[in-house]
């Protein structure tokens, strides 16, 4: 069970992290 959830978490953070990334983009001051 313990493989499984790192299967999900491993396929799912990058997903996360992009989205977050995005986010912080847009949501940036500095951005022009």
């Amino acid at each position: 069970m313990n493989r499984n959830w790192t299967e999900y978490f491993r396929r799912l953070l990058p997903d996360v992290l992009e989205e977050l990334r995005t986010y912080v983009e847009m949501e940036s001051p500095t951005h022009d």
